[in-house]
C-alpha cells in the first residue's frame, strides 16, 4: 500500500491562515512544524523534539501519535490503525464514484460526525481546504467546552 495515495500536496498551503482558525487546540509555545495531510485534510506535524501528532480536523482533535517519524511509519504498519489515520476506505470508495480529489481541495462531511452523522460516502464531499479547515476550527472551537450530548442549535447567517 503506498500511502502517498491518501495525501495532499500541501505546498501551496497557506498555513499560517490554516492554522489561525485551529490557534486554540496548540500550546502557544509550541514549534508547529507541518509535515503530512491526509485526504481528509487531517495535518500531521512535527513539534520541536520531531514527535509526529495529528491535527483531526473532522473529530476536532490534536493528540500525539508517535514520538518520531520512524516510529509513526511502524504503526501504520498495523492496518486498521493507518486506515483509522488515513480513511483509505472513504478514500477509494469515493473515488470509485467522483474521480480524484481536485487540487486544493480535501474530502470533508457535510454534516460532521460529532453530529451524529456516519462516516459513510453519501456523507462525504470534496471541499477546499481553506474553507474546511476554517469552518472545521470555527464549530469545534465553539463546542470545545460543551459536555458531551449537549443540545446544539445552528443559525446560519448569510454576509
Amino acid at each position: 500500500m503506498d500511502f502517498n495515495d491518501y495525501l495532499i500536496d500541501t505546498s501551496d498551503l497557506d498555513w499560517d491562515k490554516l492554522i489561525e482558525s485551529w490557534q486554540w487546540q496548540f500550546d502557544p509555545d509550541a514549534q508547529v512544524s507541518p509535515w503530512l495531510m491526509n485526504t481528509f485534510g487531517d495535518l500531521f506535524w512535527l513539534d520541536e523534539r520531531d514527535a509526529v501528532h495529528c491535527l483531526n480536523v473532522t473529530e476536532g482533535t490534536n493528540e500525539l501519535l508517535a514520538s518520531s517519524d520512524d516510529e509513526f511509519f511502524d504503526l501504520l504498519q498495523d492496518e486498521d490503525l493507518a486506515n483509522d489515520w488515513f480513511l483509505m476506505g472513504l478514500v477509494n470508495e469515493f473515488r470509485e464514484h467522483h474521480g480524484a480529489v481536485p487540487p486544493g481541495k480535501c474530502l470533508g462531511f457535510k454534516k460532521l460526525p460529532i453530529f451524529g452523522a456516519d462516516y459513510v460516502i453519501e456523507n462525504i464531499a470534496a471541499y477546499s481546504i481553506d474553507e474546511y479547515w476554517a469552518f472545521c476550527g470555527d464549530i469545534h472551537h465553539q463546542i470545545a467546552t460543551l459536555p458531551s450530548g449537549t443540545p446544539i442549535q445552528f443559525r446560519i447567517q448569510r454576509t
